[in-house]
């Protein structure tokens, strides 16, 4: 994995990768409300990451681990992730975004007690 040497909530680094791996790259989310908000997207187009075979999943997850327990350590605050795009191309329902993508968001609140 290459692991770029900025700070995930640089500004200026929205269109370049801040890690990659094989077939993913995280960015940064572009009008993210909390520092070190992320994306992982694939570099080839699926609409969700339920059209990814095994072996993509697997590399997913992996890269997932590693983010997780990297932004716990740069923010020191628990990390949610979530895909919240659409289930097919040109659905109304989702997030307006036919790209699959996963969220990575260092929060500090307990969302268990919050609910």
């Amino acid at each position: 994995m290459k692991t770029c040497n900025k700070k995930f909530q640089d500004n200026e680094a929205h269109n370049k990768s801040l890690i990659e791996s094989k077939n993913f790259r995280v960015i940064p989310s572009i009008g993210a409300i909390v520092d070190g908000w992320v994306l992982m997207i694939p570099k080839k187009h699926y609409v969700s990451f339920s059209e990814m075979g095994e072996e993509l999943l697997l590399e997913a997850t992996e890269l997932g681990k590693y983010l997780n327990s990297l932004l716990n350590q740069i923010y020191q605050r628990e990390v949610i992730s979530f895909e919240n795009g659409a289930s097919s191309k040109n659905n109304l329902i989702g997030c307006g975004v036919d790209y699959a993508h996963l969220h990575f968001v260092p929060i500090s609140i307990d969302l268990k007690r919050t609910i």
